[in-house]
């Protein structure tokens, strides 16, 4: 078994090959990815914990990033408390029920007072992902200059049990296709796969 420090450089690796590529084409990205895993790198040695710690490699778990549908809905925000996935969500854990897979989905968050929705801080953000996080949850944080997101990867016992803040409304979905963080979502699934999470 690769242990932390062998994963990490592997992945970092990938990051830096990936990166010369974009280089060839006349532009670099610094990904978002290299930040989480030296964050990730930096707690497993400074504090010893992480979500990922006595994590046996992982065995025969697909992540399921997209599922088609011709159901369209229009949604109503929910209300603080409350969570709902959106019907292509619902529609693939239906279909992947009792099967040995996880979600990868975008966490939005809602908050409304007295029926009226709120937009939400990056550090509104940021402090509802280190909750989740601290609650055993499998997520990460995507910043660019233009937006803030939670992604994390669900089990169906922790979508039907999510255990919501009374603070945020929240919805799940797939990240679309044409996301700005499709190299670090494929990273993360690179990154998910090494171990049973």
């Amino acid at each position: 078994m690769k242990s932390y420090k062998e994963m990490a450089d592997n992945a970092l690796k990938k990051i830096k090959e990936h990166n010369q590529k974009k280089k060839k084409n006349g532009y670099v990205i610094m990904s978002v990815i290299s930040v989480f895993l030296l964050v990730i790198a930096y707690q497993m040695s400074q504090f010893g914990k992480s979500n990922l710690d006595d994590k046996p490699i992982k065995e025969d778990i697909q992540i399921i990033t997209e599922y088609y549908t011709d159901k369209n809905y229009s949604y109503i925000p929910p209300k603080n408390g409350q969570f709902y996935c959106l019907i292509d969500v619902l529609e693939a854990r239906r279909h992947y029920i009792n099967q040995n897979v996880k979600f990868l989905l975008i966490v939005d968050l809602f908050s409304e007072d007295n029926d009226i929705y709120k937009e939400i801080k990056k550090s509104e953000i940021i402090e509802e992902y280190r909750r989740l996080f601290d609650d055993g949850y499998n997520v990460y944080i995507l910043d660019d200059e233009f937006s803030t997101s939670i992604i994390g990867i669900f089990t169906e016992e922790e979508l039907e049990n999510f255990r919501s803040n009374k603070n945020y409304g929240y919805t799940f979905r797939f990240v679309p296709r044409d996301s700005e963080f499709v190299d670090e979502i494929e990273a993360i699934t690179d990154f998910d796969n090494i171990f049973e999470v």
